[in-house]
């Protein structure tokens, strides 16, 4: 009985086994999903073993999230145009013009002038015709001389841009121009022009005006232009070199025009000649109103420049006739006066 049972055993527990064997091995699958089929290895032994096939584990791959990620929306940038302040416009000053005064006057022009915005340029217009064109200075005057005729004229004043374009204006101004005034003039004195007592100027200029005679600034004497348009008087210059200017003036001592400047040199003063030659022949005259020394020379002698032997000739008989008086200022002669007028020499 014994050696049954232990043949028994010997044959059916190998085979018990791999009934085992397989049964772990199905519940494996099962609890693993379908797995790859088992790889029977054969070994030259009669027995061979079967080893499951396990399917390599392999590490899960991380999971990629795959949300978008949250980006900040930019700032709004406003459509709205930023406001600009509207320039503010510069206001140009009016241009301004003076009436010109009778100095203003020339034979070369009329001196136009005024005001204006500093820095501006201004026009003068006389109608379509533009007179003259000025820069305004800092000071805010402006001047030019202007091309005029005699008279009444429109002007405009206007303030213009680089371009000509007119910025603004003046109304029309009345100018009158007058009659243009004879330009005064001066003659170089002549030797006998010259005395110890001073000396004689003459010159020519508007009929009727009065004369100035200046040397710089200061005023060397007057005289009133003839009806002849002759003007003379006797200043006292001392030795020396001058450079004198005749200026026309007005009532007022306003200058009209005036002459190029005259250089007159004056010698060493010398004691008149008495000539007993202009005492001894001529004859006496008693001065009327009106009179003065030229005009009484062009008269006897037909030259006004021989005054002088009228002035000697009274001088010198003056010396020998208390009835006649000496002459100090060859412009100087009274109505009344006694004159002695010495003949015209033979050589003249």
């Amino acid at each position: 009985m014994n050696q049954s049972h232990e043949r028994f055993c010997r044959l059916y527990r190998p085979i018990g086994a791999l009934l085992l064997l397989l049964a772990v091995l199905l519940l494996v699958l099962r609890s693993c999903g379908a797995q790859k089929p088992a790889t029977v290895v054969s070994t030259p032994q009669a027995t061979s073993t079967v080893l499951p096939a396990v399917a390599p584990t392999s590490a899960a791959p991380t999971a990629v999230p795959t949300m978008a990620p949250t980006l900040a929306l930019p700032t709004a940038v406003p459509t709205t145009a930023p406001t600009l302040a509207a320039p503010t416009a510069i206001a140009i000053a009016l241009p301004i013009m003076s009436l010109p005064q009778a100095s203003d006057y020339a034979a070369d022009g009329v001196k136009l002038s005024g005001t204006g915005q500093p820095g501006t340029t201004v026009e003068v217009w006389d109608g379509t015709t533009k007179v003259g064109t000025a820069v305004v200075g800092a000071d805010g005057a402006w001047s030019l001389l202007g091309k005029l005729a005699e008279g009444v004229h429109k002007l405009v004043v206007r303030s213009v841009d680089a371009a000509g374009k007119i910025l603004n204006e003046l109304p029309a101004v009345d100018v009158t121009v007058p009659k243009a005034i004879a330009l005064p003039t001066l003659n170089a004195p002549a030797a006998a022009d010259r005395t110890a007592d001073g000396v004689k100027l003459s010159g020519t200029g508007e009929p009727g005006a009065m004369v100035e005679i200046w040397d710089g600034a200061t005023k060397v004497g007057t005289a009133a232009v003839g009806a002849d348009g002759i003007w003379s008087l006797f200043c006292k210059l001392s030795e020396g070199t001058y450079r004198l200017i005749v200026r026309t003036v007005d009532a007022a001592g306003n200058t009209l025009n005036k002459s190029a400047a005259v250089e007159v040199t004056v010698p060493s003063a010398q004691a008149p000649a008495v000539s007993d030659d202009l005492a001894a022949s001529g004859e006496t005259y008693i001065v009327q109103p009106c009179d003065w020394l030229i005009k009484l020379a062009r008269r006897f002698y037909g030259d006004p420049s021989l005054y002088t032997w009228i002035f000697d000739g009274t001088n010198a008989k003056a010396e020998l006739d208390s009835t006649f008086a000496r002459i100090a200022d060859p412009d100087m002669i009274f109505v009344g006066q006694k004159l002695w007028i010495p003949a015209k020499p033979v050589s003249h």
